[in-house]
């Protein structure tokens, strides 16, 4: 089964999400691949009091060492996620008020190329 060394702490925390460390592990990665995660591996890991163990994780996570996911760790922690959720909605209240006006304005426009089309008919 393939694992990884990690930090006493980081095993703690990690084991607070119930189960889902694995998943916390690739979320991490996958945010410094992405590049939204940037880490200086040249910089020398951070001494600690701690033990290293063994965490099993489900696949092995190619090309990277457990120096650097250690590393990836610690920074994902450092630097919470942008939660994008707020702004969204509130863009989406703003392009419903938009198109809501726009369409109040075009009917208001249609009603009056109506009205001039029955006068003009009239006439006839």
């Amino acid at each position: 089964m393939p694992s990884v060394r990690l930090w006493e702490s980081q095993i703690k925390r990690l084991k607070k999400n119930a189960g889902h460390g694995g998943t916390v592990i690739t979320l991490a990665v996958r945010r410094w691949q992405n590049g939204t995660l940037v880490i200086d591996f040249n910089k020398e890991e951070e001494k600690r009091q701690e033990i290293l163990q063994v965490y099993p994780i489900t696949k092995k996570i190619e090309g990277l060492s457990s120096k650097k996911i250690r590393m990836i760790l610690d920074a994902h922690r450092a630097n919470p996620a942008i939660r994008y959720d707020d702004e969204i909605d509130e863009l989406g209240k703003t392009i419903d008020f938009l198109t809501n006006a726009h369409v109040k304005k075009v009917n208001r426009q249609n009603q009056k190329s109506l009205k001039i089309c029955k006068s003009f008919m009239e006439g006839f």
